[in-house]
């Protein structure tokens, strides 16, 4: 499992907006992606952090091009800047039985 985290800083007045946008319209896309395992975002008031996991590297990288692909059609005036990004196998993995 490989695995990317991304950072953005966004406009704090709409936040709600491009999470329900993310919900909508980007978790689709990346569902339907050969190899998906999952798509998570975190929301820390001004700055959203995505967490994004495909089962390999070349499926991750396609993964993470239509994430970032996505966010930028937001524009520059809601998603301010991709502040981080983190990316590489998944070492450690601990789920609820």
């Amino acid at each position: 499992m490989q695995g990317t985290i991304r950072k953005y800083r966004v406009d704090s007045g709409k936040v709600i907006t491009v999470i329900q946008r993310i919900q909508e319209d980007l978790v689709p896309l990346v569902r339907r992606l050969p190899g998906f395992m999952g798509f998570y975002v975190l929301n820390r008031e001004d700055q959203l952090v995505t967490i994004n996991l495909s089962a390999d590297p070349r499926q991750l990288r396609e993964a993470d091009e239509v994430a970032s692909t996505w966010m930028g059609t937001l524009g520059s005036s809601v998603v301010l800047v991709s502040q981080e990004v983190i990316s590489g196998p998944v070492v450690v993995e601990a789920a609820a039985d």
